[in-house]
């Protein structure tokens, strides 16, 4: 089982704990539990729910005294103006207006859904009048902030190549390796196990559940480039060679000092400290531009993007010819 696949049960079921603990009401459920296809995402949706929930009955917005008790007809008593308001006391208190924009997003969804119950009277128009204006995480940014340097990344390799212990150093440079190598999405990258690594085949790959994926059987293919497979190799021996690896997470590809898999605010870490201003993202833009170079279809194929119809027989031929290529880069 890909850890994607097992973090997603575990969540399932965390999210089975926190909808009774919470008392969220029984009508609402199947919002948190098939509305939303990550688990993990749903946990976010169900804690920001469950704080407008609790103002709206600090607030008198419902006539309850708590969750638990809150009946379909109760939404009825809400007003948009009332979830303008609650937002903005939000920005007044040092919510940032991005995070804002998530919340107002989020509570637009459960009121789409809540709308389609037969015993509320809700508009589906209702958000229209929601007037609180958040920030999108992407506003303002121009493509060229998307983009890392060449200098940029030359600075962040020599960096890492100068710290002093061995384990941290081997580890963070296959990291960067990888995203610059191969696009990877950082929760792509934490997910990987031993068993996903694929170094002898004739073009060396790994298996990675993409973004909105759960299924061992929705796994892609990543082909390596040759720079990739060597650093890969390295850091793979290496890790098997040390004395303590008995009492590490056996199947995580990374992990940290304490032997415990990488999260991705490890990653986040890694490049905070030694990146400047690089994000791991920012290496799948870069991943992006050069490959485009080769054939775009490769490109989609290898990030993960759907937005291309594409069957599997044009895939295998694309990859190919563009073997000597992966070898070289």
């Amino acid at each position: 089982m890909f850890y994607k696949e097992e973090l997603q049960k575990k969540n399932a079921e965390k999210l089975e704990e926190k909808l009774k603990e919470y008392g969220i009401p029984e009508f609402t459920w199947k919002f948190f539990r098939a509305k939303i296809k990550s688990k993990a995402a749903a946990l976010k949706y169900l804690s920001m729910i469950k704080n407008f929930l609790l103002y709206a009955l600090e607030n008198n917005l419902i006539q309850k005294t708590e969750i638990s008790a809150l009946e379909p007809q109760d939404f009825n008593n809400i007003m948009a103006e009332d979830i303008t308001e609650y937002l903005e006391i939000q920005e007044m208190n040092g919510v940032s207006p991005t995070t804002l924009n998530t919340k107002k997003n989020v509570l637009r969804s459960f009121w789409n859904y809540l709308a389609r119950l037969s015993e509320t009277n809700i508009d589906r128009d209702f958000f229209e009048d929601v007037t609180y204006e958040g920030i999108s995480s992407s506003n303002g940014q121009n493509v060229i902030e998307k983009f890392p340097l060449q200098s940029e990344l030359d600075e962040m390799e020599s960096k890492i190549l100068k710290i002093s212990n061995d384990f941290t150093r081997n580890r963070n440079l296959t990291i960067f390796s990888i995203l610059k190598g191969t696009g990877l999405r950082k929760s792509e990258l934490i997910g990987l196990d031993i068993q996903n690594v694929c170094l002898n085949a004739e073009i060396p790959y790994i298996k990675v559940i993409g973004k909105g994926k759960y299924r061992e059987e929705e796994a892609r293919t990543v082909y390596l480039s040759g720079s990739v497979n060597d650093d890969l190799s390295k850091w793979i021996n290496y890790r098997n060679d040390m004395a303590d690896i008995h009492k590490w997470d056996t199947n995580a590809l990374f992990v940290n000092i304490n032997g415990e898999r990488l999260l991705e605010r490890g990653v986040d870490g890694i490049f905070n400290r030694y990146g400047d201003r690089i994000t791991p993202h920012m290496m799948r833009h870069y991943y992006i531009s050069v490959t485009r170079k080769i054939d775009e279809v490769f490109t989609k194929q290898q990030v993960g993007h759907a937005s291309l119809g594409i069957t599997e027989g044009t895939y295998t031929n694309a990859v190919y010819d563009k073997k000597d290529i992966l070898a070289n880069m």
